[in-house]
């Protein structure tokens, strides 16, 4: 007999914690958030080098929309402003060229809402410089 006591008070409290679990994952489910969870931004690439640096190619990336620039005529590159939405997570840009000497340098950047946020530098005569920039917030 006392088994069956037992057996209906486990299953009563095991009901109660069942229940307790659903409603408490139901509320929190329901909170409303205060900000928006993905923001649009004002993206621009550069690439930047010293004087007698043949650029040979530029490769940009947004999300996973990539667009390469194989004719360069100077030695200072600007891309058009972005608008970028932050649910693309990063953007890239890389470079190469032919530096004239040892000291010849390949600067890559990435600004965001016109502030400098990522840049990379290559020094030497075969130059590669990339960066990254990426939108996810790390607590």
């Amino acid at each position: 007999m006392k088994n069956i006591y037992r057996s209906k008070s486990l299953l009563k409290f095991g009901f109660s914690m069942i229940l307790l679990s659903s409603v408490l994952g139901v509320v929190s489910s329901c909170k409303k958030d205060d900000e928006d969870e993905f923001t649009s931004h004002n993206v621009q690439f550069r690439v930047e080098s010293t004087t007698g640096v043949m650029i040979k190619a530029i490769v940009t990336q947004v999300g996973t929309v990539q667009t390469s620039n194989y004719v360069v005529t100077s030695n200072n590159w600007t891309s058009d402003n972005i608008s970028v939405n932050s649910s693309q997570r990063s953007v890239n840009i890389a470079s190469t060229a032919d530096g004239l000497n040892a000291d010849s340098e390949l600067i890559v950047k990435i600004l965001v809402d016109g502030e400098l946020k990522k840049t990379d530098t290559a020094k030497g005569l075969d130059l590669k410089a990339m960066t990254t920039y990426s939108f996810y917030k790390q607590f």
